[in-house]
């Protein structure tokens, strides 16, 4: 449920935590199939597990 609320916020950051977490693929590969860079990737890989784990502790709103 936090994954589909974050996608609906921001898709990219969505699709990518999918890729990552859900098929277990590491970041390069996950640049390379969404055509972003690795670093990009890092970063929005880090924002979202900061978003879903503030999510679930119940520290945001809406």
């Amino acid at each position: 449920m936090a994954v589909a609320k974050l996608s609906m916020r921001d898709v990219e950051m969505g699709n990518v935590l999918t890729l990552y977490y859900f098929s277990g693929s590491n970041l390069s590969l996950v640049a390379r199939v969404l055509g972003i860079g690795r670093n990009r990737a890092n970063v929005l890989v880090q924002a979202g597990t900061a978003w879903i784990d503030a999510k679930l502790e119940g520290k945001m709103v809406g």
